[in-house]
């Protein structure tokens, strides 16, 4: 086979220009777009790797608040058990304070019951006890215990001290007229009622109204009375003086 070289030229720069052609509107038009996809992959792995941090750093923050919210939630379990507590203990507190009160208050009242109760049974024994030691003596008074109560009276009028003398003076002297009375349970013997009268004008110095009457409530015995000055030996006056001083006695009790 002959080679032309014309032939040959032609070919070569048919070639030359395929080769030109192919680079220039195929080549680089790929090349660019392949950089093109490439620059794009690279793009969206980078936003994919910046989510995925994204996404890292929201599940830790999630985790985190978690976390923490899990503790607050303990926290406020125990706090609330805390003041719960310590509302239980107060309310206890109150109430064991209301319960004392209230025992006291029991208790002062059935003391104070019982104080009553043993006062109003210690009423009734005296009541008891002076109804029987008032008809008691009843039945033993007569003239001779007035006689001997008359006696002790005297001797009691001779052993006045020199100021009790002079308060029954005085007391007789603030009458306009000087009167003063002897009551006694029995009619007194003549005799007895000029000597005692005489001993009290001599000490009083002076005369004297004199007023006698019997006197059933003194059940035995005398009493003399000059203005506001009352002077006594007789059983009714001194049962009474008894129950009243026993009375006053459990009253202040």
């Amino acid at each position: 086979m002959d080679l032309n070289p014309s032939t040959f030229v032609l070919e070569v720069a048919n070639f030359l220009i395929l080769v030109w052609l192919l680079k220039r509107f195929l080549y680089q038009p790929v090349s660019a777009a392949i950089e093109e996809r490439r620059r794009q992959i690279a793009r969206t792995t980078d936003e994919a790797r910046d989510t995925q941090a994204a996404a890292e750093a929201l599940r830790m923050q999630y985790e985190s608040r978690l976390a923490d919210w899990e503790t607050e939630k303990r926290q406020a379990r125990e706090a609330f058990k805390q003041e719960l507590e310590a509302e239980r203990q107060r309310a206890l507190g109150e109430l064991e304070k209301a319960l004392d009160a209230e025992r006291e208050k029991t208790r002062v009242l059935i003391e104070r019951q019982r104080r009553d109760m043993e006062s109003d049974l210690e009423r009734q024994a005296l009541r008891l006890s002076r109804q029987f030691a008032a008809r008691f003596l009843e039945r033993l008074a007569g003239p001779e215990m007035e006689a001997a109560l008359l006696r002790m009276f005297g001797e009691d009028l001779a052993a006045m001290s020199p100021e009790q003398w002079l308060a029954l003076t005085r007391a007789l002297e603030e009458q306009e007229r000087a009167e003063a009375e002897i009551a006694s349970a029995f009619p007194l013997k003549p005799e007895s009622c000029a000597g005692l009268t005489r001993m009290i004008e001599t000490r009083a110095g002076r005369t004297i109204a004199w007023r006698f009457r019997e006197d059933p409530a003194l059940i035995c015995g005398i009493r003399l009375r000059a203005g506001h000055r009352v002077l006594a030996a007789n059983v009714g006056e001194e049962l009474k003086f008894f129950a009243d001083g026993a009375e006053n006695s459990l009253g202040g009790g």
